[in-house]
């Protein structure tokens, strides 16, 4: 990957918005920004009926925020602010730097945020939380 492109950057890759997390060996790390206002509504209404079920002592609904799926930062940066980075499913092929378009940079709040969350979630690659430690 390209020198300009480190731990909190904005990049569009295949018409989507991503951060960059990582590159660990033929694995590049990208959490999706999910910008749809339906998406976000239906994406945090579940999650909210869950957290609350969880909170009433329902055990599948603690199972089920465990999961990867709902492992989240609700950004604050700038053109993306309220906007979900959503943790699951990281992992893609290697991505050319001719793919990639557009850089920006996360703040360092959301920066921050994301970081407690990647090495906080148990569903999250051990290569990845390790290396994420190292930057902190």
């Amino acid at each position: 990957m390209d020198g300009l492109i480190s731990f909190g950057t904005i990049i569009t890759w295949k018409s989507q918005h991503y951060i960059y997390l990582a590159e660990i060996g033929q694995i590049t790390y990208l959490a999706r920004i999910i910008e749809d206002e339906n998406l976000k509504a239906d994406f945090l209404g579940q999650y909210n009926r869950l957290e609350k079920a969880s909170m009433s002592g329902g055990f599948r609904p603690q199972i089920a925020l465990s999961n990867t799926i709902y492992c989240f930062v609700m950004l604050s940066t700038t053109d993306f602010e309220g906007d979900i980075a959503l943790l699951h499913k990281l992992g893609r092929d290697t991505a050319t730097v001719e793919e990639i378009a557009n850089y920006s940079k996360l703040n360092e709040d959301d920066a921050g945020k994301l970081k407690k969350e990647l090495i906080e979630n148990t569903g999250i690659a051990k290569e990845l939380q390790d290396y994420i430690k190292t930057l902190s």
